[in-house]
């Protein structure tokens, strides 16, 4: 007999046969489904969106100071934001757990709480500074998930709050050890400047009838001072870019910020700003021209902190800035002629000097 292929009919009859162990299974699995759905708690999910947005400041001004990787920085400010302390005042503030409170222990109940909280990164091909396409974190989002809807909401609001204030105190805290740091470093650089200078200048003065048939060893000496010379002036100018753009953003993350340390004393003081400018502007107006931005830009810090302060130049101090640099200047045309480049500069510094005095009487008689 010929064995023939089963057709449509003979499936029919097959189904039929084995139909209870196809209907038993499905009943049972949907009667399940009705009833844990109706026996277990809803649970509703709070969630906030975080942009990371990208500093304004140029990155190879400040790239090792308010620049790091995002992830990493989540998972820092996440570990700081659930701490012990954190989570109980939240859990007390909007009464989460009363009744697990009672019987287990702060630890069972933190621990269940960190588990409704998650933090996931939302991760985007972004365009590099090579120009190549690379992954990066541009985005963050923070869930919390509890029976009640409003809770959820007013928790995952709390949470949000408390990291962004992390992330702005630890933005501030990063940019305030890069201005301390700028600073130290431009004193340095400063300092390494001017000596470079007295050594050039000493140079210039002991080969001055002699340079243009100076051996090739003091030739180079030259060429490799001011080669150094320019190079540290550069790099002071970099870092004078570098203190700018830092202050600014410490202006943008929070206008109080600043104003105190972690012992309640003022880090910044206006009428001692107004002193550092005004003990460095002759030596501004001395080294540029009255139209250069360093110059203007002195000027107008100065003339904008006196309005805030108050305050006037101290006369007594300039007279007696006055005398210890007439008396340097007689030292000077001791050693050098009147035309040595340290002399000229010493004598501008004392005219302008003369001039603020005269400036500062004016302004005080009015």
């Amino acid at each position: 007999m010929e064995n023939q292929a089963p057709d449509f009919k003979d499936y029919l009859k097959i189904i039929k046969r084995r139909s209870k162990f196809l209907v038993i299974p499905f009943v049972v699995i949907s009667i399940l489904s009705i009833v844990l759905s109706v026996v277990l708690p809803s649970i509703y999910h709070s969630t906030a969106t975080i942009l990371i947005e990208e500093q304004e400041i140029p990155s190879d001004l400040v790239r090792s100071t308010v620049t790091s990787f995002a992830d990493q920085r989540i998972q820092v400010i996440s570990q700081r934001i659930m701490t012990r302390p954190n989570l109980m005042e939240i859990i007390k503030k909007y009464n989460l757990y009363s009744k697990e409170l009672k019987t287990k222990s702060e630890e069972r109940v933190l621990e269940k709480m960190r588990k409704s909280i998650k933090v996931e990164t939302i991760s985007a091909d972004v365009i590099g500074s090579s120009g190549s396409a690379t992954k990066a974190t541009i985005a963050f989002t923070l869930t919390f998930d509890d029976k009640n809807p409003a809770i959820s909401q007013k928790v995952a609001n709390e949470l949000t709050s408390l990291f962004l204030k992390e992330n702005i105190k630890s933005r501030t805290e990063s940019a305030e050890n890069a201005t301390l740091f700028l600073s130290e470093e431009t004193r340095r650089l400063k300092d390494k400047i001017q000596q470079i200078q007295s050594e050039l200048a000493a140079f210039k003065e002991k080969n001055l009838n002699q340079l243009p048939e100076i051996s090739q060893l003091n030739q180079q000496e030259l060429t490799a001072l001011n080669g150094q010379l320019l190079s540290l002036d550069s790099q002071e100018r970099s870092l004078h870019e570098r203190q700018f753009y830092l202050e600014g953003e410490l202006a943008q993350i929070d206008p109080n910020a600043l104003a105190t340390n972690a012992t309640g004393n003022r880090v910044f003081d206006m009428k001692d700003r107004l002193k550092v400018l005004e003990s460095e502007y002759p030596s501004l107006q001395a080294s540029y021209s009255a139209n250069h931005p360093d110059v203007i830009k002195a000027r107008r810090e100065i003339d904008s902190l006196k309005k805030q302060t108050g305050s006037n130049i101290d006369l007594n101090k300039m007279n007696a800035e006055l005398t210890n640099k007439k008396a340097d200047l007689a030292l000077l045309l001791k050693q050098y002629s009147e035309k040595h480049p340290d002399v000229l500069k010493l004598q501008k510094q004392i005219a302008t000097l003369q001039q603020s005095m005269v400036t500062a009487k004016d302004t005080e008689s009015t």
